[in-house]
């Protein structure tokens, strides 16, 4: 199965270079600082909803991805459920990562039973996650970044930065399933209150055909940082 494990992402500098009171803060330092929350973070739970056109994580194209539900806790354990389409038949996958041990479950696939096999080839949560060539570097490779200003979120006041990037330099905010290389419209949401992301929106406009008129766009959430998760291995 192709790698569609891998999490988000934004780091940044100094609280000395916060702008005064009313004044829009720099986009690239606010997306450095935002990054460098989830890197500090030791935990955080995530959603992952795909919508458009479709996005396969076997080589067969068989396994549909739909959306996923999970959480990060530092800094090397993840644990999602993932909803798929298996030729047609929606199911979902549960899926953990330790280091570079990795476990999955499925009705059909594996029997319910736990299977200590690859799921994600070359999944790492820290390495994504923590490392300053994954998440970061992802956040890093936004093109023409511009702030577009102050929204309300599902009650939340958040700043809203949108720019492009290539799909290759920024699968990270989609677990890995970004297969194309052709660029991306990305849109950030970073809280107002304390600079941490709370949704990212990725679009990928190349997808669109005659059969398939929308694109295939990714919303990412982030949200109960530092909540005492906890991931155990399982029997």
């Amino acid at each position: 199965m192709k790698a569609w494990f891998a999490l988000l992402a934004i780091p940044l500098l100094c609280a000395a270079c916060a702008p005064a009171a009313g004044e829009p803060p720099d986009p690239l330092e606010l997306v450095t600082e935002a990054g460098r929350h989830i890197q500090e973070a030791e935990s955080f739970a995530v959603n992952i909803v795909r919508s458009g056109a479709p996005v396969f994580i076997d080589s067969a194209g068989l396994i549909e991805f739909v959306r996923a539900s999970g959480h990060y806790v530092a800094p090397d354990r993840v644990q999602a459920r993932v909803r798929v389409l298996v030729s047609g038949i929606a199911g979902d996958i549960d899926v953990i990562a330790i280091g570079n041990d990795q476990f999955y479950r499925h009705t059909v696939l594996t029997g319910g039973r736990w299977i200590n096999a690859e799921f994600s080839p070359g999944f790492n949560a820290e390495a994504l996650v923590r490392s300053e060539s994954g998440l970061a570097r992802a956040m890093a490779a936004i093109k023409d970044l511009r702030l577009l200003g102050v929204e309300n979120l599902d009650g939340v006041d958040v700043w809203h930065l949108t720019g492009t990037a290539a799909g290759s330099e920024v699968a990270a905010l989609t677990i890995g399933l970004i297969p194309a290389r052709a660029d991306v419209q990305v849109d950030l949401y970073i809280r107002v209150a304390d600079h941490y992301p709370e949704r990212m929106v990725i679009v990928q406009p190349d997808t669109v055909s005659a059969t398939q008129p929308e694109p295939s766009t990714w919303t990412v959430e982030v949200f109960d940082y530092n909540g005492g998760h906890r991931i155990e291995r399982p029997e």
